[in-house]
């Protein structure tokens, strides 16, 4: 990658330093249409495909999948449609605000279901549950994993896990909790971040700015 050919010069990438990147670090849910805030298209003739349209945070990698999907659709509508791109660009909007936009509110949920967890939050179940706790729910009863098929090839929409939340949210009322991903807990990785910042060169380390 030429972008980081600054970092690599460096021999460890550090912030601020020339040539340091994230890429893929900015990737946020969001989706945005082809019309502008007037609704009319963008500019006649350009026809948004791709990140251009959607992005995900990558829990699932699902980026690629998206993005050829779109590509697929888009080439069958140009060659419907022809020479008239408003048209094409028209429904290619319409079509991925029905197949592509689902996808985007799916991570939202998730995120923010995740988020809430990370803070200490049990499952809520006054709410929706997200899709990644219905997977989960699949360790213990595995017909939820069978029906979420179609939602783990991504040939039917994050809806169709509808169909067997009710299971879910019965495994989850009952106290039912997946087990943690394996790894170290909390102290462990603690110890294991210390270790390596005191065996660290001291031209390596990156000063840590005092709290305002």
């Amino acid at each position: 990658m030429p972008g980081h050919s600054g970092a690599r010069r460096l021999g460890r990438p550090r912030p601020g330093a020339a040539g340091y990147v994230l890429p893929g670090g900015p990737l946020f849910n969001n989706f945005r249409g082809q019309t502008g805030s007037d609704g009319r298209l963008a500019l006649p003739g350009l026809i948004f495909v791709g990140d251009a349209v959607a992005t995900t945070t990558p829990t699932f990698g699902r980026g690629v999948s998206t993005t050829l999907m779109q590509a697929g659709q888009l080439l069958r509508l140009l060659d419907e449609h022809g020479a008239d791109t408003g048209t094409a660009a028209e429904t290619f909007d319409a079509w991925c605000t029905e197949q592509i936009r689902p996808w985007v509110d799916d991570h939202v949920r998730m995120d923010e279901a995740t988020r809430r967890r990370w803070a200490g939050q049990d499952v809520d179940l006054d709410r929706p549950l997200p899709s990644d706790l219905i997977l989960a729910a699949g360790r213990a009863d595995p017909g939820i994993l069978g029906a979420a098929r179609g939602y783990l090839t991504m040939t039917e929409l994050p809806s169709s896990l509808r169909a067997v939340e009710p299971r879910a949210r019965a495994l989850y009322a009952s106290g039912w909790r997946p087990d943690p991903a394996p790894g170290p807990g909390r102290d462990e990785l603690a110890g294991i971040i210390g270790e390596a910042l005191g065996a660290a060169p001291e031209s390596s380390k990156v000063p840590v700015p005092a709290p305002a």
